[in-house]
């Protein structure tokens, strides 16, 4: 079983700062060479407060927007949604052709 893990102020404060930016969880355990689960815990245990949602994007009014070109990622998946031309590229390939 590995040793304990002193954990210094340094650490303390940059796991709350980091994660008040919005830092993932592996990207600040590897700053500070721990495990992922072992900065959670720490960070439970500073009781630092879990990051609240991030707020939602208004949404677009149609009227409000240029149209979309035809084959337009958006447009054709709301058209292929739940059908079987659902994984199918668009332009569709030249019948005939190889895949």
């Amino acid at each position: 079983m590995p040793a304990k893990r002193p954990w210094t102020r340094e650490h303390d404060t940059h796991i709350a700062t980091s994660r008040a930016a919005r830092r993932p969880w592996d990207g600040i355990a590897a700053d500070l060479l721990a495990s992922r689960s072992a900065v959670i815990d720490r960070a439970r245990a500073l009781h630092v407060p879990p990051l609240p949602p991030l707020p939602r994007a208004p949404p677009e009014e149609p009227a409000n927007r240029e149209p979309l070109a035809p084959g337009h990622p958006t447009a054709w998946a709301v058209l292929t949604e739940a059908s079987l031309l659902a994984a199918t590229p668009y332009p569709f390939p030249p019948i005939g052709s190889v895949q």
